[in-house]
């Protein structure tokens, strides 16, 4: 079994899994008697894709339904085995044609021809009627019969037609007719058809309008003599669609790698399949913003991770501690090595990122401390949540913090008036354990009352105590 098959079913059932991979790449689970292959590419497709591994194991395992017009509906819908689940998990009841007949809303009847779970006898009935809206729905639907779909396509109207590019279980034929008779008004719709064929995007590359040649290099489908085609498109946006394809060729992201358009190489270094070589090299690129990108890829290995959370730059070393696929699974050493280059706000923003194993947050808690003051302008650097993190480490004694970067912490804290009473737990914490001199006293005094007016009782009394000799 591949690490990345374990992951992948860790994430939807849990480490408590027991997972067995047989000659015949079936997936024993304890929830599912068996898991073919086509399913697993499918599952993992969707957690690359970002989707919430509990959503993705609920629909699944049809604990969960959800509404036809979801994100996560429509990412089913784009391959035959997602389908056959996108029908069966819709939270929309089924309708037969005598139902259909009984039915006088066009709202109503849109809706069940948008259903992923119509049946295709009940589609082809909904495709006869005369409203506009209702046909397209139909002409959309991936239920819809081919010969229901050609009929369409004859009788139009070209919004119709529209909806037909579209659909993605439309016949070859058919979509190939609306490419040549069609392009300038139906060619984006089509180059994000995953049924297009090769033909179909051949003639696409050639189209006249930038924003469908984008699509194209967007799709997952497009042959690598296609991609080395847009690959040279003398559009960048065009390049960059490319660059970001996670079906893009070797070939072609040796060539776009070395493209004169920083965006383009960012591209490519966001890239998941992009590989360790090209990743390697641009690490080293002078412009911040293929860095910035980089340290946002869902695949970024360990060494380069260290590498970018102690960058020149301070953007690039902050997205690489909130990246959520960072890989935080290392050896204590290596994190150790993190926690000693990484600056302040980095491991701080690793102790709030959810995504991080709690014994990694520990080892952190355990072995970072800041080794010198910190100035007002880098703590305005922090996001919110950070600000009161280190706040509550300083609280518990888990951070050890010199007095000035105390004071300048209360500072950036008293730009949330809504946290008052958070400020107020700090700003006692940090008067009671310091001696502090009657000036500082009196410059912390300044601050509360500058941002809260001194309006509530423990405000007050943090008043009083400032002034206290």
């Amino acid at each position: 079994m591949s690490l990345n098959s374990k992951i992948t079913c860790e994430r939807l059932w849990g480490f408590e899994c027991e997972l067995v991979l047989s000659e015949e790449s079936k997936y024993i689970c304890p929830e599912e008697d068996h898991l073919n292959n086509e399913l697993h590419r499918l599952v993992s497709l969707a957690l690359d894709e970002g989707f919430d591994p509990g959503l993705v194991g609920d629909v699944i395992h049809r604990r969960k339904r959800l509404e036809p017009d979801h994100d996560f509906i429509k990412f089913l819908s784009y391959t035959p085995e997602g389908r056959n689940y996108a029908a069966k998990s819709v939270n929309v009841p089924t309708y037969s044609v005598e139902q259909v007949k009984y039915i006088s809303s066009n709202y109503k009847l849109t809706e069940i021809a948008s259903a992923p779970n119509t049946a295709p006898e009940t589609l082809e009935h909904l495709a006869t009627l005369g409203s506009v809206s209702i046909r397209i729905a139909v002409a959309k639907n991936f239920n819809t019969p081919p010969d229901s779909l050609r009929r369409l396509y004859r009788e139009g109207p070209f919004e119709v037609i529209l909806g037909i590019s579209q659909n993605i279980a439309a016949p070859p034929d058919l979509l190939s007719a609306i490419a040549k008779r069609h392009l300038g008004a139906a060619g984006k719709y089509l180059a994000l058809n995953r049924a297009a064929d090769s033909e179909i995007l051949a003639i696409l590359t050639d189209a006249d309008d930038p924003y469908t040649r984008i699509q194209v290099a967007a799709n997952s489908i497009a042959d690598e003599e296609i991609q080395m085609q847009l690959a040279e498109d003398p559009d960048w946006r065009v390049r960059y669609a490319l660059g970001r394809s996670k079906s893009v060729s070797q070939n072609v992201l040796d060539r776009l790698y070395r493209d004169d358009r920083e965006a383009v190489r960012s591209a490519v270094a966001y890239n998941s399949g992009t590989p360790l070589g090209l990743l390697e090299k641009l690490a080293e690129e002078e412009a911040y913003v293929v860095r910035y990108r980089l340290a946002q890829n869902s695949k970024l290995p360990l060494n380069l991770f260290v590498q970018l959370v102690s960058d020149a730059d301070e953007a690039v070393r902050r997205v690489s501690t909130t990246n959520p696929y960072s890989p935080f699974f290392y050896r204590e050493e290596d994190m150790q090595k993190v926690v000693n280059e990484s600056p302040h706000y980095g491991w701080v923003t690793l102790l709030s990122n959810t995504e991080v194993p709690e014994a990694l947050k520990s080892f952190v808690r355990d072995n970072a401390h800041l080794q010198r003051d910190v100035a007002i302008n880098e703590f305005a650097t922090m996001e919110r949540k950070n600000l009161f993190l280190m706040a509550d480490l300083v609280a518990d004694g888990r951070l050890n913090m010199p007095h000035h970067s105390q004071m300048n912490l209360i500072f950036q804290l008293c730009h949330y008036p809504k946290d008052s009473d958070r400020l107020e737990e700090f700003a006692f914490h940090v008067l009671r354990e310091n001696d502090f001199s009657q000036d500082i006293r009196v410059r912390i005094r300044s601050m509360i009352t500058n941002n809260f007016k001194g309006e509530s009782t423990r405000i007050q009394a943090i008043l009083r105590h400032t002034v206290a000799a």
